[in-house]
């Protein structure tokens, strides 16, 4: 409670919370508990369905007192099947090994190497000359690779690119504006003229690779609609038809921010693209002062819950369309609340859809992981966070060694 932390919430249902966090009659959490040196057990207050998925959250990662110090980040310390097998340097291949204390099964590969490209372009070579086992697929070739290495690497990801708008400000608050921007926005142009491959159309904010996903939860709000969206249009004061839309500086950037502001001037939207740098967007972002801006934003966890509850809950720190609405917070809290996975995922629908009918933002485009494996490694899939799970992988290569051990290109 000391850090006011944003992501304290998702200890919500453990059992001491309330006297911990929020009355502070107690000092410590008591629904946590060291068993031993290996066991940590979580007492929960409910059920909660997705709890487990949920403790995979960065926050709530477990790490050592000596986690605060300088020297971590060279030598982090986990609970995970594997461990660093030396200090990490910039720009050195990262080398890990196998946890032999680890719980359970031990991985069948004992030792993995992650070496550093600067772009997929220069890894491709060392990829199909056999000196990496796991890659990136330059977006030119995802075709021909997807065809040749299988498509256990293309995913669509809990990656969402929205168009938000910053409801404390004109003309934004503005509900018949909002709702003609999503009816302008070509998404199958956009996504496939801006980011060719790895760009999928998004008439929705949970992605189809997640349970939960709701194909109609627009409503037909993202459905391309010219001439209700000039209709729209047509009966907003005129100082409210223009705007600046802030996107990103960079050349994927200046693209995206010229292809929406062309959809939007043919329903007769001025709309000015503004391209930020980083530092400049984010202090936006922070002090509150953005206008209607573009943001490709990554889920912490692959969930409904992940996907919403931080665009969409009051006082979210990733909720930078600063909404506001009981209707939507109280449906978030019957949805954590829920005791069944099945009533869980209905109310976290009902969420999405109360939300796609408000338009606090404007979902544009999800992204499509472009990953590969060479066919001797088995048990190689790619989850919708882009990650995979080494410790179910095993090699089958021509001459296996007790040691061998997968290069990876990050």
């Amino acid at each position: 409670p000391d850090t006011h932390s944003p992501y304290a919430f998702l200890l919500e249902a453990v059992a001491g919370y309330r006297e911990f966090h929020t009355s502070r009659e107690e000092t410590i959490l008591s629904g946590v508990e060291a068993v031993d040196a290996r066991t940590f057990r979580v007492t929960l207050t409910r059920a909660w369905p997705g709890f487990v998925a949920l403790a995979a959250h960065p926050a709530l990662s477990p790490v050592p007192p000596s986690a605060s110090g300088a020297d971590f980040d060279a030598e982090p310390v986990g609970n995970g099947p594997y461990r660093i097998a030396e200090p990490w340097n910039l720009g050195q291949p990262i080398l890990l090994e196998r946890a032999e204390v680890a719980a359970g099964r031990l991985p069948p590969i004992h030792r993995l190497e992650f070496d550093v490209y600067d772009t997929a372009e220069a890894a491709w070579p060392d990829f199909l000359a056999g000196e990496l086992d796991i890659a990136s697929v330059p977006p030119t070739l995802i075709p021909e690779a997807e065809t040749r290495f299988g498509e256990a690497g293309f995913v669509t990801l809990a990656r969402l690119l929205y168009c938000g708008f910053n409801l404390t400000r004109e003309p934004f608050e503005e509900a018949r504006l909002r709702r003609a921007v999503s009816l302008a926005v070509d998404r199958e142009a956009l996504a496939g003229g801006v980011y060719g491959p790895l760009g999928e159309p998004a008439a929705a904010i949970v992605p189809p690779s997640l349970r939960g996903h709701d194909p109609d939860a627009c409503g037909g709000n993202c459905e391309p609609d010219v001439v209700e969206a000039a209709r729209l249009v047509s009966g907003l004061p005129a100082d409210h038809r223009s705007f600046r839309l802030q996107v990103i500086a960079s050349d994927v950037g200046e693209q995206l921010g010229e292809t929406l502001a062309g959809q939007l001037d043919r329903v007769g939207l001025d709309v000015t693209p503004q391209l930020l740098d980083e530092d400049a967007f984010s202090a936006r972002l922070k002090a509150g002062t953005q206008e209607a801006f573009c943001l490709v934003w990554d889920a912490d966890s692959a969930t409904q819950q992940g996907m919403l509850e931080p665009l969409l809950m009051k006082g979210s720190p990733d909720n930078h369309s600063r909404l506001q609405n009981r209707r939507i917070d109280t449906a978030l809290a019957t949805a954590r609340a829920a005791s069944t996975a099945q009533a869980q995922v209905a109310a976290y629908q009902r969420v999405e859809r109360i939300a796609l009918q408000i338009l606090p933002l404007v979902p544009i485009a999800w992204f499509r992981s472009h990953v590969v494996a060479q066919p001797y490694v088995r048990g190689f899939r790619l989850d919708p966070l882009g990650m995979f799970d080494a410790s179910e992988m095993e090699l089958e290569p021509e001459e296996p060694g007790p040691t061998a051990g997968p290069s990876l290109s990050p």
